[in-house]
C-alpha cells in the first residue's frame, strides 16, 4: 500500500516491478488521481496491471476504502514519502497505518526538505510503532541525500499493549500514584516519566 502516492506513485511502482503480489496506490483529488491513472496506462509495457489497483483515499476516511476490515485485508508494507508537511495530516496519517498494518507488516517513510512535521509525527507515532532511522551508509549510493531521511517502522505488538495497561491499572489500584489518565496513556504509549510508588500514609 502506498499512502499519498501523488500523480506519479514512484514508491508504489517499484514495489510492483520488485515483484510485490499486489500494489495499491492512494491519494485524493481528481486532477491527481487522473495524472495517476495515466502514468499507469503509460507505464503499462513495463507494469503488470493486473496486480495493480488505485484508491481514491484521503488519510483520515474509513480503510474499508483500502478494503481493510477488521483484519482482512491488512498490508505487509506500506509505504509514505513526503509526508511531514501538514501538521493537521499527521493523526489521520497514523491512525490509518495502524488501522491496515497487522503485527509484522514494515512501514517504510521517507521526507526531504519538507520535514516541519517531523516531530510530530514521531511523538504521536511512537505509542504504536517502533522506529529505526536508517543511516545514509545503508543507502544505495545513487539515492544518497543529505536533505532526506528514511525511516522504518513496525507496530507495536497489540498483546503487549494490552498487557501493559493491564498492568498500569493494577499498579494504580495497589496504590502507585498516576496523577492524571493522560499519564496514564503516555505510559503506555512509552512517553512520560517512570510511574513514582506511592508514599506510605498512616
Amino acid at each position: 500500500l502506498e499512502l499519498g502516492s501523488g500523480s506519479q506513485a514512484l514508491p508504489g511502482f517499484t514495489a510492483a516491478l520488485l515483484g510485490a503480489s499486489r500494489v495499491l496506490l492512494s491519494d485524493t483529488g481528481r486532477d491527481i488521481m487522473a495524472l495517476l491513472n495515466r502514468n499507469l496506462e503509460d507505464n503499462a509495457s513495463v507494469l503488470d496491471r493486473s496486480r495493480i489497483t488505485i484508491a481514491d483515499y484521503c488519510w483520515g476516511e474509513s480503510v474499508d476504502k483500502l478494503g481493510v476490515r477488521g483484519e482482512e485485508g491488512k498490508f505487509d508494507f506500506v509505504l509514505v514519502a513526503e509526508f511531514a508537511y501538514i501538521d493537521e495530516a499527521i493523526r489521520p496519517l497514523v491512525d490509518c497505518i495502524r488501522a491496515v498494518t497487522h503485527d509484522t507488516s514494515t512501514v517504510v517513510l521517507s521526507y526531504g526538505r519538507n520535514r516541519r512535521s517531523a516531530d510530530i509525527f514521531k511523538e504521536y507515532a511512537r505509542g504504536m510503532f517502533h522506529f529505526t532511522e536508517v543511516d545514509a551508509a545503508q543507502w544505495h549510493p545513487a539515492f544518497v541525500d543529505p536533505e532526506c531521511s528514511l525511516l522504518l517502522m513496525t507496530p507495536r505488538r497489540q498483546k503487549t499493549l494490552t498487557k501493559l495497561r493491564h498492568s498500569l491499572e493494577q499498579a494504580h489500584c495497589s496504590g502507585v500514584k498516576l496523577k492524571t489518565r493522560s499519564q496514564t496513556e503516555r505510559m503506555v504509549r512509552g512517553q512520560g516519566e517512570p510511574l513514582a510508588a506511592a508514599s506510605s500514609s498512616s
